[in-house]
């Protein structure tokens, strides 16, 4: 079992500075959501200049969405929000849905990847992905499967299924601001 320990922080010409890390696996949990239904406006822990690669963002509406609905995440830009890539039909999730979406600024529209609630089984390059309460699923093209665990410690456990292996990632978020990986 290998385990290295990650400090969250980088050095600068000023000092150090928080190190945000971004991996396909983390999602940023929105802090406010406002809107009308036909566009959500949507603040997540990440200041907008780091936004620079696609994120994932857990976001639960204000009011049910109205058809072609958009997002905006922290002041970017407004992009039409889509579901198994196409726009939004009205109350295609409502306010007690937990709503996973990825938002890439280099691409004209961010796509719901999954729901609570009605989980949402799509087309991912001929995959399909499931988001439930905590737990992201998806197989991928060559059938391996991918699992997602936030549990309730905080941490995140990754598991990739790859015919019989197995490979499994544990995430530890320290008090000290550093990050634990444990592989097995």
């Amino acid at each position: 079992m290998a385990q290295k320990n990650i400090i969250n922080q980088v050095k600068t010409a000023d000092g150090y500075d928080t190190l945000y890390p971004l991996t396909p696996y983390q999602v940023h949990q929105a802090q406010s959501v406002t809107g009308d239904g036909s566009s959500y406006v949507i603040t997540i822990d990440l200041p907008a200049k780091y936004i620079t690669i696609p994120i994932l963002i857990s976001f639960t509406p204000n009011i049910a969405n109205k058809a072609n609905c958009t997002v905006s995440v922290n002041g970017l830009a407004t992009k039409p929000l889509y579901v198994n890539n196409v726009p939004t039909l009205a109350n295609s999730f409502g306010i007690k849905d937990v709503c996973l979406v990825q938002y890439d600024v280099n691409k004209d529209v961010a796509n719901v990847i999954g729901q609570s609630g009605a989980p949402l089984t799509g087309d991912r390059e001929s995959g399909t992905t499931v988001f439930d309460g905590d737990v992201i699923t998806f197989t991928d093209i060559n059938g391996d499967t991918h699992m997602t665990v936030f549990n309730e410690d905080g941490s995140i456990t990754e598991t990739l299924t790859r015919g019989t292996s197995i490979s499994i990632i544990n995430t530890y978020f320290n008090t000290d601001g550093s990050i634990t990986e444990v592989i097995s």
